[in-house]
């Protein structure tokens, strides 16, 4: 498989693939975990576990954009959207993961030598697919 360069990422808000691209991304990450149940008996040679519940939670980083009213705007704390993760720019037969998320934090970080910047943590609700374009 051949490495990807993170400059063509996108997220885009919507269902099946998104129609609103949040702007001026800076960068975007995702994690899936799986609860597991430990049924160790004594005795033992090792653990062992049953598994549980799929989740995930992840992260949206941009430049501040007011005029991003269908991305970053529409990200505000507590509501629930859709979200498509692209590695790659969204042309034909790309690939991408698609969740339901809702928006559980949302920050905005000034510096008076750089840019103003926000973060828009996210909360999975329900388990995350695979998609293509």
């Amino acid at each position: 498989m051949a490495t990807k360069h993170g400059k063509d990422g996108i997220v885009k808000l919507g269902a099946t693939g998104g129609s609103a691209t949040v702007l001026q991304l800076k960068g975007w990450s995702y994690e899936e975990k799986l609860d597991e149940a430990d049924n160790t008996v004594a005795g033992a040679a090792g653990k062992t576990s049953l598994a549980g519940h799929k989740s995930w939670s992840g992260s949206i980083d941009v430049l501040a954009d007011d005029a991003d009213t269908s991305g970053q705007l529409a990200l505000t704390i507590g509501a629930d959207v859709i979200v498509n993760f692209y590695d790659d720019a969204a042309d034909n037969g790309d690939k991408y993961k698609i969740g339901t998320a809702r928006v559980n934090s949302v920050g905005k970080d000034l510096k008076i030598d750089g840019v103003i910047t926000r973060k828009f943590g996210l909360s999975g609700q329900g388990v995350m697919s695979d998609g293509t374009v």
